[in-house]
């Protein structure tokens, strides 16, 4: 369930994290400064909350008729 997430997403992350050499840190936190400074749309996180909201909005009238029937 979700406590067994809690604990084994983090000791995960954790085991991976020291599995990495650090002679590689410093070269994949330059990797990882120049893809945070990438220009990131907005459309698409739009359209995937439009898409969700749009499905809540279908099934919460579908559920009202079936209900009134």
């Amino acid at each position: 369930g979700y406590l067994d997430d809690l604990i084994l997403v983090p000791l995960g992350i954790m085991v991976v994290v020291r599995m990495i050499p650090r002679e590689v840190v410093p070269d994949l936190r330059q990797q990882a400064g120049l893809v945070a400074e990438r220009p990131s749309s907005r459309v698409a996180p739009g359209i995937i909350i439009a898409i969700w909201i749009s499905a809540f909005l279908a099934l919460t009238v579908w559920v009202f008729r079936r209900l009134a029937d």
